[in-house]
């Protein structure tokens, strides 16, 4: 079934480390979805299906997409522990209009920046600062100071993209 691939694709990622909050609740929703559907029988009326529902509801297609994707990360899976023979076509959706919003002035920054916990306000503006994602921001260390302490390195595993970068 469905629902034993994604345990499947749950476990790998646990054992590479790579099981986020994010990527769990992405997974638990796919097999809400899609659980109750055998491996097999499993073909794109089901997708289709589930990307009408999604867009009546009013769900973007990114969001959409990021269910649709892990179920066919569990179908590739398989597909490597000859579980499967082939990954099924699964449909993903534009997401040509998924651009980042919501960007503030430094001087909008500042104004929130003074209401929030003391605890918070570095993290917050190292993040503005570098314009790295919250997950890259608080994955660092003592070990991402480097140069005799003049860089801070975000190492490639904990990018989001996979590159890692510097910031002096």
């Amino acid at each position: 079934s469905i629902h034993d691939l994604l345990e499947s694709l749950k476990a790998d990622f646990e054992q590479r480390k790579i099981l986020s909050d994010q990527n769990r609740s992405g997974i638990k929703t796919a097999d809400e979805a899609f659980g109750h559907v055998g491996a097999v029988a499993f073909n794109p009326k089901h997708v289709n299906s589930y990307i009408e529902q999604q867009l009546a509801k009013g769900y973007a297609n990114a969001t959409i997409n990021r269910v649709t994707g892990f179920v066919e990360q569990a179908f590739a899976l398989a597909v490597k522990e000859d579980k499967l023979h082939k990954v099924p076509y699964i449909k993903h959706l534009s997401e040509s209009d998924n651009v980042r919003q919501g960007f503030c002035s430094k001087e909008e920054f500042l104004r929130v920046h003074a209401h929030l916990p003391e605890d918070l306000k570095d993290v917050a503006m190292f993040a503005f600062t570098t314009g790295w994602r919250r997950g890259e921001v608080i994955s660092l260390d003592w070990s991402n100071v480097q140069d005799n302490d003049t860089m801070i390195r975000l190492r490639p595993d904990q990018a989001k993209n996979g590159f890692g970068r510097s910031v002096p």
